[in-house]
């Protein structure tokens, strides 16, 4: 079955593991350009594909991210599961948002 079966009318934030048939969910599909899913990445596995670079290349690049996504994790681990979204609402204020690091990373908006 496909994605855009299982999840017609849905509208809002998806969090999801990188699957490409979730990619047309987060296509535009409004007049604004707006799509009716937005999507919410797992940094585990955005972090799968820096450690395979960073193994087969030694990329600086890929190493300055795998840090970056460390210390997300580590800060993570420290607040307790009911207060992170006070901590971090939408993202504000996260560690490494702004960093050239993470820019370059960044999915266009």
């Amino acid at each position: 079955m496909h994605a855009e079966a299982l999840l017609p009318s849905c509208r809002g934030f998806l969090h999801a593991d990188g699957y490409a048939g979730f990619d047309k969910l987060y296509a535009p599909t409004t007049p604004a350009g707006d799509p009716a899913l937005i999507e919410v990445a797992c940094w585990s596995h955005a972090r799968r594909k820096f450690y395979d670079v960073h193994q087969a290349t030694a990329s600086p690049i890929a190493f300055e991210a795998l840090e970056q996504i460390a210390a997300l994790f580590a800060i993570e681990t420290a607040i307790r599961p009911e207060r992170r979204i006070t901590v971090w609402p939408h993202g504000r204020n996260m560690p490494g948002r702004g960093s050239t690091g993470c820019r370059r990373f960044s999915r266009p908006r």
